[in-house]
């Protein structure tokens, strides 16, 4: 029962805390197409800004799939080693 408690922890954290950090981000990084809410257009500095939080973002849903793919064969791994 305690493996399987631990499983679930392993596998749900990180996916929620996933949702939760990406949830944030969309709100936070502005959509370069639109305009700035005083209707001007944004600076090349801004537009590096957010196209380097865009790419962080993916690196880090990238990272996260690593960890989870390994962490999918490490079950699988002990599964079968040692079947419940």
């Amino acid at each position: 029962m305690v493996k399987l408690r631990s499983t679930v922890f392993m596998l749900y954290f990180p996916i929620t805390f996933t949702i939760a950090i990406l949830n944030v981000w969309v709100k936070i990084i502005p959509n370069p197409n639109q305009m700035k809410a005083d209707a001007e257009e944004y600076t090349k500095e801004e537009l590096d800004g957010i196209n380097l939080a865009k790419h962080a973002v993916k690196e880090f849903v990238s990272s996260l799939c690593n960890h989870l793919k390994s962490l999918h064969d490490y079950l699988h791994q002990v599964k079968k080693d040692k079947p419940l």
